[in-house]
């Protein structure tokens, strides 16, 4: 991806962009703003909606978590027959995984392997939720707080496992204050 300044860009740079090429336009020094295809654009839309339903889906789920409380993840591994599952990592594990209603459904709708691929990634996030490549989802840092325990905001993050597109993508409230997503 070429830097330019942003007084600088012509028409020839859009041959560049419609290549595939995007262009990032500085001034002063500091990156403030892009060119990029109509294809990367609206890639780019697709995930900013992704992003806004996964918020929604997630303050619904948060709300249902307040009122109905949540299952330990290994009631819902036993349960779904996961439980043979290698755990990511020695003895127990630091960070403690409750799934929604909404979460369980979900992962219950899954087919047999994509069931096994998502086990798995929550395995690791029991061990280690940022290692997993964790971000902050955009345009909701924050959940409310889901129980007294939890801090009065909790950050949101997403996680998608494998970390490519087209992969199965997690929703998650981690709450370092007591160790538990």
């Amino acid at each position: 991806m070429d830097r330019i300044p942003a007084s600088d860009l012509r028409p020839e740079h859009l041959e560049q962009v419609t290549a595939g090429d995007p262009l990032e336009l500085t001034e002063g020094g500091r990156v403030v703003g892009g060119v990029v295809s109509a294809e990367d654009l609206e890639r780019l839309r697709d995930l900013a909606a992704e992003d806004a339903e996964l918020g929604r889906r997630a303050q619904e789920s948060m709300a249902d978590y307040r009122e109905n409380g949540g299952r330990p993840w290994a009631d819902v591994k036993r349960d779904l027959g996961l439980q043979t599952m290698v755990d990511a990592g020695e003895g127990h594990p630091p960070y403690r995984v409750e799934l929604t209603r909404a979460a369980e459904k979900d992962l219950g709708n899954l087919n047999r392997p994509e069931q096994r691929r998502v086990g798995v990634a929550i395995d690791g996030l029991e061990h280690d939720p940022r290692s997993a490549g964790a971000k902050a989802l955009q345009g909701l840092p924050f959940l409310g707080s889901a129980s007294a325990t939890f801090a009065s905001s909790t950050p949101c993050w997403t996680v998608r496992h494998p970390p490519e597109p087209n992969s199965v993508r997690l929703v998650l409230g981690l709450h370092d204050n007591c160790n538990c997503l």
